[in-house]
């Protein structure tokens, strides 16, 4: 590398492959450099691996933050004394907006001539779309876990659990809208995201079987299935977040081995992309 530009070699008597690189990766120490293909946006991505000399030192001691991922609300934390519901609709919004788009493009290009300049600029036109869709998603996933990771650090937590929705599609038929929203809702990502940033805070990042937390009451272990986004429990009264109750029974399960044994005192809402939404208590 000379002067901010990589070069990457090729065959015998060809020239080098010049890549210019941003400038906070001029100074780094590079481990590998990648070609990658996108399927998604229909281009090849440089991707180079670089060495922070950072060497976590995991927590020996502190609390659990255990997370809810929904497909509303990306990301519910609690420390089992408060609750940090993170909203951010631009989410599925933006998973619905490239859908609808793809379709449209879709069914244009059904009526055109494969090969043809009107079929080639709809391809065009379908990778763009999910060029701009695919980074502002990872620009919100990205504020998202921050602002999780952050709480987790505010709270002193040496881990993190996660409730574990890999299986949540599996077998799962429930008609074109809910397979859509599943098919959508990039919780995988999310993981990955909040797992590295907690990492670099010496934080380890752990699955926690998610099966009946938002259907089971943290005050008498009721269980019930809720309407809406309002867990009210038939027995004893409560009445909750629904996403703050999963959040609550999966650091009641990491904690105790069981459900309905954590109650959560506070809950603050924040919205980590933008500013439409009002901050505070409830």
């Amino acid at each position: 590398m000379r002067e901010g530009v990589a070069f990457l070699a090729r065959a015998r008597g060809l020239e080098p492959i010049r890549v210019q690189l941003p400038f906070d990766l001029q100074n780094s120490t590079f481990v590998e450099a990648r070609l990658v293909y996108n399927r998604k946006t229909s281009r090849y991505e440089w991707h180079f691996v670089v060495d922070d000399g950072i060497e976590p030192v995991m927590r020996a001691t502190g609390a659990s933050v255990a997370v809810d991922m929904g497909e509303i609300h990306p990301a519910v934390a609690t420390d089992g004394n408060t609750a940090l519901v993170l909203s951010a609709r631009e989410l599925r919004s933006t998973g619905q907006g490239l859908a609808k788009a793809i379709s449209i493009l879709d069914a244009r290009k059904a009526g055109m001539k494969r090969g043809s300049k009107r079929y080639r600029r709809m391809a065009k036109a379908k990778a763009k779309a999910r060029r701009v869709a695919n980074a502002r998603q990872r620009d919100i996933l990205h504020k998202v876990s921050r602002a999780l990771v952050d709480y987790a650090v505010e709270t002193n937590a040496k881990e993190i659990v996660i409730g574990d929705v890999r299986d949540i599609a599996d077998g799962v038929n429930k008609g074109k809208r809910f397979n859509q929203k599943i098919s959508l809702w990039p919780h995988g990502k999310l993981r990955s995201y909040i797992a590295y940033k907690a990492l670099r805070q010496g934080m380890e990042t752990l699955l926690e079987d998610e099966h009946h937390t938002t259907q089971t009451c943290p005050c008498c272990g009721n269980k019930k299935k809720p309407k809406g986004r309002v867990y009210q429990c038939g027995v004893c009264g409560f009445v909750g977040h629904r996403d703050v109750v999963g959040a609550s029974n999966i650091l009641s399960r990491r904690l105790y081995g069981k459900l309905g044994r954590v109650q959560v005192r506070e809950t603050m809402y924040r919205h980590p992309y933008g500013a439409k939404a009002p901050q505070g208590h409830a």
